[in-house]
């Protein structure tokens, strides 16, 4: 089964997937990065490159490809739930608040590495960085799928 066979697969059985689940779907799928490399997009209006390679009522898969030194903007997911994995280089994810004047304070960074898993939760503010010279692959996994998604300045 080829790789956006075996996504539709994995995925189209998800109904109300729990974080766990998302985790066990990406899992199952095997997003090795000679899978993803096909549908690796890069930087064009983004300072990054994305790609929707499924999408139904239920969930949404997307491969991002942030280029060295580079990161998205600031940004929340809406009413999803998101995991995501590192398929090649390394990121720091960085959450926020909005504090009493409704601006932006950075509360924590992690930082991930090839083959670790992070995760999205409902109305989690936060930015993905990518450190390094190299480029950064993640494959993310969201229900239901990004529609009312928000960046901050």
């Amino acid at each position: 089964m080829d790789f956006l066979q075996c996504v539709h697969h994995v995925l189209a059985k998800l109904t109300q997937p729990t974080l766990r689940e998302l985790k066990e779907a990406i899992s199952s799928i095997g997003c090795t990065r000679e899978r993803i490399l096909p549908h690796l997009t890069h930087a064009d209006i983004l300072p990054y490159g994305r790609n929707v390679i499924f999408r139904s009522d239920v969930m949404e898969a997307i491969v991002i490809h942030i280029p060295g030194k580079q990161e998205t903007p600031v940004h929340d997911h809406g009413n999803s739930i998101g995991c995501a994995y590192v398929v090649e280089g390394s990121l720091i994810n960085q959450l926020y608040v909005l504090d009493k004047e409704n601006q932006l304070f950075c509360y924590e960074q992690n930082r991930f590495l090839k083959g670790d898993f992070f995760y999205a939760v409902k109305g989690q503010i936060h930015k993905m960085c990518n450190p390094s010279e190299e480029r950064l692959i993640t494959f993310h996994v969201y229900s239901p799928p990004l529609t009312a998604m928000r960046t901050y300045r």
